[in-house]
């Protein structure tokens, strides 16, 4: 499959006018539309519902420009390593996922460090949960990415360097709640209350085995993967959102973290495929982050 065919299929997606999108491609409508034509026959399918000169995408159209967005960045992506990797100067840009946590913290002083080393070098930030992140370490679409355990990753093939300190699990309630003057939170306590969880399934069974729950007997009201849009909620009184310690600023949210008690904890980490070439500028700030974590 073609990357330039998947590029015209996303503009005309993006345009819903065949007209437009040929506009913006610098090609004739005619090519445009026979190459449009041309792709569905080739995929034995619909892409567009056609309607009064509006493009619309069919079922099969949305599933195809999910992946070809994947495709197309990758391309992308690779045809800027590879000119990273021929010139071996440090230029370009390092692709790196973060998790809602205190490493976005550690994150920001290694790019300053880098930064400061070497001023042509830039950086595309994505933030996500550990399933989101891994997912894209495996598609290739990520360099590395800063996590928080537990993590369900085979570690044979991944590359995983343990960061400093450690994140505590608890619970975000509205600062006006009447839990927010209590200094830790425990498991039968936590029994009775409306609870957003986690989305990922290793931090949910993390928390059911430390306080010996049955999910079955708990009051989840709901389900996350990340926490920004679940504090909303928090405030209102709807539920209280489990979550670590650095997801939530509750010096400007409105909001209170209470940690578990006995503590719970996870490390973090920086994490990378071993089987992924990475270009000079993403192994030197794997090398930045090394050096930190040792300091």
């Amino acid at each position: 499959m073609e990357i330039r065919l998947l590029q015209y299929f996303l503009k005309v997606a993006e345009t819903q006018n065949i007209t437009q999108a040929a506009t913006d491609l610098h090609i004739t409508q005619p090519t445009l539309s026979r190459q449009i034509h041309a792709f569905e026959e080739r995929l034995q399918t619909n892409l567009f519902i056609r309607d009064n000169k509006k493009l619309t995408l069919t079922d099969s159209g949305r599933f195809l420009k999910a992946k070809a967005e994947e495709l197309v960045a990758l391309d992308q992506k690779t045809e800027q390593e590879f000119a990273t990797y021929q010139d071996r100067e440090l230029t370009g840009k390092v692709t790196i996922g973060c998790i809602e946590s205190d490493n976005s913290t550690f994150l920001a002083k290694i790019m300053k460090t880098m930064r400061k080393k070497h001023d042509q070098v830039t950086f595309e930030l994505y933030s996500g949960n550990g399933n989101d992140l891994v997912d894209k370490l495996e598609k290739g679409l990520l360099d590395l990415a800063f996590m928080v355990g537990p993590l369900t990753l085979d570690q044979a093939d991944f590359n995983v360097v343990k960061l400093p300190g450690t994140e505590a699990l608890g619970i975000v309630v509205a600062s006006q709640s009447s839990l927010a003057d209590k200094k830790f939170v425990t498991a039968p306590e936590l029994l009775p209350l409306p609870i957003i969880g986690a989305k990922r399934v290793a931090v949910q069974e993390s928390f059911y085995q430390w306080g010996q729950f049955d999910p079955e007997k708990m009051n989840i009201i709901g389900m996350y993967n990340l926490l920004f849009n679940v504090l909303p909620l928090v405030r209102e009184g709807v539920g209280v959102a489990l979550a670590i310690e650095g997801a939530s600023n509750e010096n400007t949210d409105g909001t209170k973290f209470i940690p578990l008690e006995p503590r719970l904890e996870s490390d973090r980490m920086l994490v990378w495929k071993k089987d992924r070439i990475l270009n000079p500028t993403a192994q030197e700030f794997i090398q930045l982050v090394k050096n930190a974590s040792k300091a």
